[in-house]
């Protein structure tokens, strides 16, 4: 016998056994088990990853850097780069509490703040 809820095998000792011994899943034999079954797996399908979804590309993956990478860039310490970025002087967004800058924008700094050679 197999248990629909934890897979486990065994033999049981009785025809029809009440519950599962190893998760004490009541097995409802009255009832349609298989209905169950199918709820059970319909629950957890939303945890399924799509298949129809295209990869990112590498120029959409690398629009964006995080606060970290983007004080590695500029060779500055990440509290410098916090104080520019709560200051105004580059634009930033929050995503899921995140931080996250534009690849565009600092370069757009940098040409900003470039100092000529005299």
């Amino acid at each position: 016998m197999i248990c629909p809820y934890c897979q486990y095998k065994w033999l049981p000792r009785k025809a029809k056994p009440k519950a599962c011994p190893r998760c004490k899943a009541r097995l409802d034999w009255i009832k349609g088990l298989t209905d169950k079954v199918e709820r059970q797996q319909r629950r957890f399908d939303w945890f399924k990853k799509p298949t129809d979804t295209k990869p990112k590309t590498n120029e959409e993956v690398g629009k964006y850097m995080n606060v970290e990478k983007a004080a590695k860039y500029l060779s500055v310490h990440p509290y410098s780069l916090y104080r520019w970025l709560y200051q105004g002087l580059i634009p930033y967004t929050k995503v899921n509490n995140r931080i996250c800058i534009a690849q565009e924008d600092i370069k757009d700094y940098i040409k900003k703040h470039k100092i000529g050679v005299s």
